[in-house]
């Protein structure tokens, strides 16, 4: 049987933080590596929205 949708593998690099965001499986890319600081950021921003 195939898959529904394709798939990816992902290295992330063990230099750096690594911060992979999923956006909507209608985007043109459903994922986008961030940069750390903006990785960082939105992780902030969410844990504030959590509290």
């Amino acid at each position: 049987m195939a898959a529904a949708s394709p798939c990816q593998q992902v290295v992330p690099n063990t230099v750096q933080l690594n911060y992979l965001k999923i956006n909507s499986p209608k985007d043109t890319h459903p994922w986008q590596w961030m940069p750390p600081a903006q990785g960082s950021a939105d992780l902030d921003e969410l844990d504030k929205r959590g509290k």
